[in-house]
């Protein structure tokens, strides 16, 4: 699938909990305790409840740490979509925001 779909189900991940999150070279999965599943090959970010964003997708080589974990136990409090980026969909949770 290329670009994100202007009906993109993500309320269902709407107060879901985070329990596992899983890297790849190419792509990062996000699962929940009701067994969804939303996995993103594309651009990412964590952010902060003010928005700051505190982690993102970037090159391995370039990466120091990954602070992605501190979406483990967390529920999801709302989300957005990027339309005008092919490939980024926006998810706000509490403390996230994988796009």
């Amino acid at each position: 699938m290329y670009g994100v779909p202007a009906d993109l189900p993500l309320n269902e991940f709407v107060g879901q909990v985070c329990i596992q999150i899983c890297l790849g070279q190419h792509q990062i999965q996000f699962r929940f305790f009701d067994g969804g599943n939303l996995s993103v090959e594309s651009g990412w970010e964590l952010r902060n409840r003010d928005g700051a964003v505190i982690d993102s997708s970037c090159e391995h080589v370039t990466r120091e740490c990954y602070r992605v974990h501190r979406l483990l136990g967390s529920s999801i409090a709302r989300f957005s979509l990027n339309l005008r980026c092919l490939s980024r969909c926006f998810l706000t949770p509490e403390i996230v925001s994988p796009f």
